[in-house]
C-alpha cells in the first residue's frame, strides 16, 4: 500500500475515533439537563468551539507518530 493510502485510511478512522471519544466525554461530563435549557445554542457552541483545538492537537500527534511508526516499518520517506 502506498503511503498516502495509510495516510488516508489513518487519518479517516482517527477522525471518527477523536470526535466519537470527545462525545462521549462532553455528553457523560454534561450536566444533567443541559441541551434541555432555554439556550441550547451556548452549550453546542461551547462544544463546537472546544472540539476544533482537541482534534487539531490531536492530528498534529497522530501525524508525528504515524510517519515515526511508518518509517521504522517500511523503512520509506514520508513525500
Amino acid at each position: 500500500m502506498f503511503f498516502q493510502e495509510k495516510k488516508t485510511i489513518f487519518y479517516f478512522l482517527s477522525t471518527f475515533l477523536i470526535f466519537g471519544s470527545y462525545c462521549l466525554y462532553v455528553f457523560r461530563t454534561a450536566p444533567f439537563g443541559a441541551l434541555d435549557q432555554e439556550d441550547p445554542f451556548r452549550f453546542w457552541g461551547l462544544f463546537v468551539v472546544v472540539l476544533i483545538p482537541v482534534i487539531v492537537a490531536a492530528k498534529i500527534i497522530l501525524h508525528i507518530l504515524f510517519s515515526i511508526i511508518n518509517r521504522i516499518a517500511t523503512n520509506e520517506d514520508e513525500p
